[in-house]
């Protein structure tokens, strides 16, 4: 009896709806939606509303500006405050039609609340760097790795806003600092755009 002649039983079509050729299962019901892997950044950035983090280690600091690859995509530049960035480096901003003048960052490990996750901080707007700034200088609040901050960030009418408080002081909880003491992170990496998380 050819193959094409034989009936498949109901069985037999249920089966062959979670096949394709060589066997692989395709049926999206395999597994339940939250066994899915969550894909998240090495990078914390402010989304709108609350941002809670807690700082896990020194900042580097530095000035960055972006430059354009023959590709067509954007890529950062950051070097030292001392570093004399020389007119011709810079891009004209396609928006206001001038440089894109370098900006003073500070990058450093949190822990991010929101996505339970090791993260580098990248700050370059100016309002949060003098609001922490202020927070390390209060005798009542100092060292940022001792208590939470969190970032608030607001848009309205086409404007974004920062606002920034800290919470109570408390020790970090020894499982973050297990997983932090776990992760490599070579902060330095970034001067040359390699990856901070991946050993050499």
């Amino acid at each position: 009896k050819k193959l094409a002649d034989e009936v498949l039983s109901p069985k037999d079509e249920v089966v062959n709806k979670n096949l394709v050729q060589g066997g692989t299962m395709t049926d999206t019901n395999f597994l339940p939606e939250e066994d899915k892997i969550p894909d998240i950044s090495n990078y914390m950035k402010f989304e709108e509303g609350e941002n809670r983090f807690r700082v896990l280690g020194s900042s580097i600091v530095g000035q960055e500006y972006w430059k354009t690859k023959e590709s067509g995509s954007r890529t950062p530049v950051r070097v030292s405050m001392t570093t004399v960035v020389s007119v011709e480096e810079l891009e004209e901003n396609s928006k206001t039609g001038e440089l894109d003048m370098p900006k003073r960052f500070w990058m450093f490990p949190v822990w991010n609340y929101t996505v339970k996750h090791i993260q580098l901080l990248e700050i370059t707007q100016k309002t949060i760097h003098k609001a922490i700034r202020s927070l390390c200088n209060s005798p009542k609040w100092g060292d940022p790795k001792n208590y939470d901050i969190v970032v608030t960030k607001e848009i309205e009418g086409g404007k974004t806003s920062y606002s920034v408080i800290a919470d109570p002081k408390e020790p970090i909880t020894p499982e973050i600092l297990a997983m932090y003491k776990g992760t490599y992170i070579n902060l330095e990496a970034i001067w040359t755009n390699e990856d901070p998380f991946k050993k050499k």
